[in-house]
């Protein structure tokens, strides 16, 4: 089995110290894995959209099914695909500069301009402004959690991405409780980030 720590990373985002390490093991290959159950089956759990979910919540917002098509619908007018929202959405939420952006978008379309609305829609100014006057009071941020973050760099996206990690952590346990209450045979095989292998 593989031993997990949150205590490598800046953000508590689970390393594996022992054993397979499956957070490096590619997508395509995870189908080596078969269930010891007769019948039974690999299952993986995934949060979606957990980041921009993180965001919403800690704006204050309703988080909708879809993230990115609302993004695409009302923040930025249908003028992107889908696809496109998510990659300025993602962008904006790891700090990805207007420049790059723009070298993934067409150019009829403006990356600072989106960038400047997607920002707006989770408020990540004022989270950001937040974030900034709670480092250089304290020296580090806690994340929605309580943990501690003591680098001043990328705080927003150290928010967010610790949030989440723990966020996640979370639902899966809850998610383990709720099988064996309901008497459900399953084993946990692996936690990757925002999702669980049962």
């Amino acid at each position: 089995p593989s031993v997990y720590t949150q205590n490598n990373t800046v953000t508590g985002r689970v390393t594996v110290t022992s054993g397979p390490n499956i957070l490096t093991l590619k997508k395509k290959y995870r189908d080596i894995m078969v269930s010891e159950y007769k019948g039974g089956q690999i299952l993986q759990v995934d949060i979606v959209s957990l980041e921009p979910r993180v965001a919403l919540c800690v704006a204050g917002k309703q988080s909708p099914d879809d993230i990115y098509s609302d993004i695409r619908e009302n923040v930025l007018d249908s003028s992107l695909t889908r696809s496109q929202a998510k990659i300025s959405t993602l962008g904006c939420i790891y700090g990805m500069s207007p420049w790059t952006l723009s070298k993934k978008l067409p150019d009829t379309l403006n990356a600072r301009e989106i960038m400047m609305k997607v920002r707006d829609y989770f408020d990540i100014p004022y989270l950001e402004r937040n974030l900034k006057k709670e480092f250089n009071q304290n020296g580090f941020i806690k994340n929605t959690y309580g943990r501690k973050i003591f680098s001043g760099d990328a705080l927003v996206n150290h928010y967010l991405q610790s949030s989440g990690a723990d966020a996640s952590l979370q639902c899966f346990s809850s998610l383990i409780d709720l099988l064996k209450d309901k008497k459900v045979k399953f084993k946990t095989l692996y936690v990757i980030h925002d999702a669980i292998l049962i």
